[in-house]
């Protein structure tokens, strides 16, 4: 490892994505991207039932129709 001690941790420059750290504000985006989907998918499956949708104009035609 090279530079000072604390080129090891993440730095918000604006030249962050020149720097050999460029990987690291990455790794931030999946990490934060991960917890997004993995809240969105909690919610899915915790979510009760919803009603179910009035069909469409068109179903109702093609279900009276057979």
């Amino acid at each position: 490892m090279t530079g000072s001690p604390s080129s090891a941790t993440c730095r918000s420059t604006a030249a962050a994505w020149a720097s050999p750290n460029a990987n690291c504000t990455h790794v931030q985006h999946v990490l934060t991207s991960l917890a997004c989907n993995v809240t969105r998918i909690a919610d899915w499956i915790t979510d009760p039932t919803r009603p179910r949708r009035v069909p469409s104009h068109f179903r109702a035609l093609c279900t009276t129709a057979s």
